[in-house]
C-alpha cells in the first residue's frame, strides 16, 4: 500500500492514523503525516507513492471501523463501501480487505463506492487470511484453497520449507446471531474453511496473506 493510499483511504479516522504512525518504529512516516498538506501541495512523488510495510497498514486497518461488502459470487468479484442490494454478499473488515485484496482496493472502494477485485491465485496452495491462538482449541487459522476443503493430518509448509503447520482438522463453528451465519455461509461458498493448526517444532502462527503449499 502507498503512503498516499493510506492516509487517503483513512482519512476520516486520523485519531488512527496518528496512533499507529506515532509508534517509534514508524517515526519517519509520523513526520510525513504532520507535513501531509506541504507533501500533497508539492507533489512529492517519491512520499506519496512510497510502499508502506505490510505490519503497518495491517496496524492501521485492523483498528478501522470500516466495512465493505463483497459480492463474491460475480465474475469478477465486486467489493462494495456500502451494503449493495444483492443477495449474496460478505461483510469484509478494512483487515480483510488489505490481505486479501491489497491495500489499493480499499482506497479504491471508499474513493469509488465500488471496484472490481481478484483473489490470489493459489496453484493448489492454500491463503492464509487470519489466524488466533486461542486458549481454549490452539491455532485457529482461517484459509482459503482452490476447491474442496484441506484433509485431517496435511502439512502446511511456507515456499521456502523453513516453517510447517499439521492440520489437525477443520474447526466446527457455531455462530449466532444470523449475520455471523450468513459471514460464515459467505466464506464457505468461496472455499474458505476454519482449521486448526499445529507448528512443526516452532509455535509460530502462518503470515497472513502468504499462500502455503499442501502436502497431503
Amino acid at each position: 500500500m502507498k503512503f498516499w493510499e493510506l492516509t487517503s483511504a483513512f482519512r476520516e479516522e486520523p485519531d488512527i492514523l496518528a496512533k499507529v504512525l506515532g509508534q517509534d518504529k514508524w517515526r519517519k512516516y509520523i513526520e510525513y503525516y504532520e507535513r501531509l498538506d506541504e507533501i500533497i501541495r508539492d507533489q512529492q512523488r517519491e512520499i506519496l507513492d512510497g510502499e508502506l510495510p505490510f505490519e503497518l497498514c495491517y496496524e492501521v486497518a485492523e483498528k478501522s471501523k470500516k466495512e465493505f461488502w463483497l459480492a463474491y459470487e460475480k465474475q469478477p468479484q465486486v467489493l462494495y463501501s456500502y451494503k449493495a442490494s444483492i443477495e449474496s454478499l460478505e461483510r469484509l473488515l478494512a483487515s480483510e480487505v488489505l490481505v486479501r485484496f491489497g491495500g489499493n482496493k480499499i482506497e479504491e472502494a471508499l474513493e469509488c463506492s465500488y471496484t472490481n477485485v481478484y483473489s490470489k491465485q493459489l496453484n493448489g496452495g492454500a491463503e492464509v487470511i487470519t489466524s488466533f491462538n486461542l486458549t481454549s482449541v490452539g491455532l485457529l487459522s482461517v484459509i482459503r484453497t482452490e476447491e474442496s476443503k484441506i484433509l485431517d493430518n496435511s502439512i502446511l509448509s511456507t515456499a521456502d520449507k523453513e516453517l510447517s503447520w499439521v492440520v489437525l482438522n477443520e474447526a466446527k463453528m457455531v455462530v449466532d446471531p444470523y449475520e455471523a451465519y450468513k459471514k460464515l455461509y459467505a466464506q464457505n461458498r468461496q472455499n474458505i474453511r476454519h482449521y486448526i493448526l499445529k507448528g512443526v517444532n516452532h509455535c509460530e502462527k502462518p503470515e497472513l496473506g502468504k499462500v502455503l503449499h499442501i502436502i497431503t
